[in-house]
């Protein structure tokens, strides 16, 4: 058994007894009445939000207790690790992960642990995101930690934002600070070389079919099969030779008239 912070602990602290989930209870009448199609369809529909809703809070209130053990024992609380996307992972955390008798994967108990690091990223700088959905929490995890998360948490309370808008503001975050590669000569070259050969090495000609006995052998649904094929092939490549050769004609203009 690996040795970790809190193993020897029990299973309930003290401490955090009170964020032990506790569904709501829904009003119910002392006895069934009846009721008409109509009321009854209301009643139903009552009941499929109640239940969807107690679910999701008995999931995502069980993910932040689950998130906070595994932070506590496997990573000794360090927010910086935890949060890190490196495959530098406790060892003792990895096999837990691949346990098969676990109930959740590891990208599920991955997610966890970066709320969890969250919240206590959140806790050090003062900042409630109690009111924040699970969803909310875990997509901002995709972003570091620093002023730009807190204030788009904070803004997320805010304005209320549905996970779908912010998943677009977290991803435009994400694109400002890793914005793509500068476009150079080098590299229109490279990725132009690049695709010739490709496409050269994808109509190769196989040896097997050089061999006019070899087609005779097979069946001739394949033969019209690679008959299409090769004709597909050739229009392929005419396209490939035109468009090749008009840049050729425009690298001759520009060549031969250098903008000076």
């Amino acid at each position: 058994m690996d040795t970790q912070p809190g193993l020897n602990e029990t299973s309930v602290e003290p401490e955090k007894e009170n964020r032990v989930f506790v569904p709501e209870v829904m009003a119910e009448p002392e006895a069934p009445v009846p009721v008409s199609a109509s009321d009854e369809d209301a009643m139903i529909e009552e009941s499929v939000q109640f239940i969807n809703r107690t679910v999701a809070q008995m999931v995502f209130g069980a993910s932040i207790i689950i998130g906070d053990h595994l932070l506590t024992r496997y990573f000794g609380g360090d927010i910086e690790l935890a949060m890190s996307k490196a495959h530098n992972k406790p060892v003792s955390f990895n096999r837990l992960c691949r346990r098969p008798d676990i109930s959740l994967t590891s990208r599920m108990l991955g997610g966890m642990v970066r709320v969890a690091a969250q919240e206590r990223y959140f806790q050090g700088i003062g900042l409630d995101a109690g009111r924040l959905h699970y969803t909310h929490k875990l997509l901002l995890t995709r972003l570091p930690n620093d002023g730009a998360k807190s204030e788009l948490a904070f803004d997320c309370m805010r304005e209320n934002l549905p996970s779908r808008k912010l998943a677009l503001r977290v991803n435009e975050l994400i694109r400002i600070s890793n914005p793509p590669p500068a476009i150079t000569s080098e590299s229109i070259i490279g990725q132009y070389a690049k695709a010739v050969e490709q496409f050269l090495d994808k109509t190769m000609m196989p040896e097997f079919l050089a061999d006019k006995d070899n087609l005779y052998g097979l069946e001739r649904e394949i033969q019209e099969r690679l008959r299409r094929q090769a004709v597909e092939w050739l229009e392929e490549m005419e396209a490939r030779r035109a468009a090749c050769a008009d840049l050729i004609i425009r690298l001759d203009d520009v060549i031969a008239h250098p903008n000076v």
